[in-house]
């Protein structure tokens, strides 16, 4: 916000963020000094009864149109499904309107998703990343890692240092190549962070952030947005990865994810990761948005790229999850082994002989106990 508040000014509007303004800039939003305000939910309703009276205000907009009738009213929003658009059409009771909508389809990315395995370390997961860091260096395609909080945020970004060492900078000039951004990164940080990222040369090629991270930044030339764990909603999701391929390069999307890490999301989020389906469709699904899919179906999500016959090069290969070399021979959960009719008789037989060998085992012991209690 701060970001679209800097670039309004430059233009010559008046705007402020209520969210870390100073109090004479929230005592200018009370006699209307600013054309543009802008605030998250938090500062709506904060305890300061400043702010909580302009969160009251926003609540009761419908009153605006009784007081002036003939005043057109337009209604914004980036991403929201049907419930959310009938909500905020009703709160602002614009009953008979007119809807102008844009599909969040973006045929220039895919989705895929991963299910990792409890056991298997980080590394097993973020060590092609770091490879590719250390071979490509400031040619490395721009990677936003989303994370759910600041402690999964800190584990990731601890990984990816311990893997990479002294290939966190660039080798020529040391400008530094992986950062992390959440809610208690140093302001000077967050604003190199932002303004590299706003910058197609910028040098921060990978950083792992929260989801507050891409809200109303320009992001340029992310081809690749890779979430540890979903996001809340669906909504959150298209919001979070609508940040990559916005110069209409084919980028990719990944989910990583276990068990744990679904205990708190939407069951629409659910439904996306658990589908066998088109994913695409899936997600579309939500916003009520017709669902055209890209040439080949192999860059349109993981699912459909199993069922695709175009016989690229890459075909089958594109929404797969990267492995490092070094990993490549590692089974984990899902790996299968087959085994004859005869060869499960030799197993199952063996362990009959197993349980009764514990068995007169046991009985053994308790006969020496009792005789040592004699």
């Amino acid at each position: 916000m701060d970001d679209q508040v800097e670039h309004l000014t430059s233009l010559g509007v008046s705007a402020v963020n209520i969210s870390s303004c100073m109090e004479e800039d929230c005592d200018g939003v009370e006699v209307g000094e600013y054309s543009i305000v802008y605030g998250t939910p938090e500062a709506g309703i904060s305890q300061d009864n400043k702010k909580a009276a302009f969160r009251e205000a926003y609540s009761k907009l419908y009153e605006l149109r009784s007081l002036a009738p003939n005043v057109p009213v337009i209604a914004l929003t980036a991403t929201a499904i049907h419930l959310t658009k009938e909500c905020i059409l009703s709160i602002i009771c614009m009953d008979d309107c007119s809807k102008i909508e844009e599909s969040p389809n973006k045929l220039n990315v895919s989705y895929a998703v991963e299910c990792m395995h409890k056991d298997t370390e980080l590394e097993f997961y973020f060590t092609w990343l770091a490879d590719e860091l250390k071979s490509k260096e400031k040619q490395c395609e721009r990677t936003i890692i989303y994370c759910q909080t600041i402690k999964q945020c800190s584990i990731i970004y601890a990984t990816l240092k311990g893997i990479l060492g002294n290939y966190m900078f660039a080798r020529e000039d040391k400008s530094v190549l992986v950062e992390m951004l959440h809610s208690c990164t140093p302001e000077d940080n967050k604003k190199c962070i932002l303004e590299s990222f706003q910058n197609v040369n910028g040098t921060i090629r990978i950083v792992v952030a929260t989801i507050a991270f891409g809200m109303g930044v320009d992001c340029k030339a992310v081809h690749r947005v890779i979430h540890y764990g979903p996001s809340k909603t669906i909504e959150s999701y298209v919001q979070e990865t609508g940040c990559t391929g916005r110069d209409g390069v084919q980028s990719r999307t990944f989910i990583l994810y276990h068990g744990i890490l679904l205990n708190h999301v939407d069951m629409n989020i659910k439904s996306f990761v658990k589908t066998k389906d088109c994913r695409r469709k899936n997600l579309l699904n939500h916003f009520e948005a017709d669902c055209k899919l890209p040439l080949y179906l192999h860059i349109c999500c993981d699912n459909c790229a199993s069922i695709c016959e175009c016989g690229q090069a890459d075909c089958g290969q594109y929404t797969k999850y990267p492995i490092a070399d070094c990993y490549k021979d590692v089974l984990f959960s899902g790996s299968k082994r087959e085994i004859s009719n005869e060869q499960k008789k030799l197993i199952e037989n063996a362990l009959i002989q197993y349980q009764k060998k514990l068995l007169i085992e046991l009985a053994n012991t308790q006969l020496q106990k009792q005789k040592s209690n004699l």
